[in-house]
């Protein structure tokens, strides 16, 4: 087990994306990536949310899954799942969509928030 992965597995799960991508290194490089373009992507979820286009939500859905199949983030992606999945279904209220909306709004905030705690954490420890 990777010594920072302890009590945010379920934010960042370390181990399982450094199997995914083999090296500690290239591990670090492709979070760093990931991480740096959570404010942009959290943007686009907000401007689309505002104007509540549909297609654009779920596109961006669809791309941020593709992020997270390298990053492994198990709480984002059931969030980001849940509100894919309303967004599909065209008889889901928007209450509902609204509530995965900001649920995912929040994991992405953890992930970010995580992400540094590990930074910092990394620094001191090496």
């Amino acid at each position: 087990m990777h010594p920072l992965a302890i009590n945010i597995k379920n934010i960042i799960d370390l181990d399982e994306t450094i199997r995914i991508i083999g090296t500690i290194d290239d591990t670090e490089q492709v979070l760093a990536l990931f991480i740096e373009s959570l404010p942009l992507t959290k943007q686009e979820f907000e401007l689309a949310f505002i104007t509540y286009n549909v297609e654009q939500l779920r596109g961006l859905c669809h791309k941020l899954k593709g992020s997270t199949a390298y990053c492994i983030t198990p709480n984002l992606t059931t969030q980001l799942t849940t509100l894919h999945e309303l967004l599909r279904n065209s008889s889901a209220d928007h209450q509902s969509v609204q509530h995965a909306y900001l649920q995912l709004i929040a994991a992405l905030d953890e992930l970010a928030h995580t992400y540094q705690w590990y930074q910092f954490q990394k620094k001191y420890h090496d």
